[in-house]
């Protein structure tokens, strides 16, 4: 009967864990077929047609407006990568303190940079 009971729990627990992973399985599909981020790339996708449209009209060759947006794209991506890092650092218990430091760190620079500067002006005045 003690087997039962374990075994029924253990498979309870199995199914529960697979309903929930489910759940965010659809809330995802959902999300990116027919809710707002879904929207939100229509728009983003219409403004950019418009925007190589008013280049063509500007007399911008093909290749330009293609190197423009491989560009701004890469730039977007590496600044959308950057934002993630440092959330997920922000959130993290481990790694919560290397922004502080880094911040720090940047500081110190600073200074070093600054007392050097003040420095070679104060010799090349004497």
């Amino acid at each position: 009967m003690l087997y039962g009971k374990v075994i029924s729990k253990r498979l309870r627990d199995a199914l529960d864990w697979w309903k929930a992973r489910h759940q965010i399985a659809d809330l995802q599909a959902e999300m990116h077929e027919t809710g707002p981020v879904r929207v939100e790339w229509w728009e983003s996708m219409r403004e950019i047609s418009n925007l190589k449209k008013f280049m063509e009209k500007e007399r911008y060759t093909e290749d330009e407006i293609d190197d423009l947006y491989d560009y701004v794209h890469e730039t977007n991506e590496t600044l959308l990568k950057r934002h993630a890092a440092r959330w997920k650092m922000a959130t993290s218990k481990d790694k919560r303190l290397l922004p502080i430091v880094w911040q720090r760190w940047r500081y110190f620079l600073g200074n070093v940079k600054l007392l050097k500067f003040m420095a070679r002006n104060c010799y090349n005045n004497c």
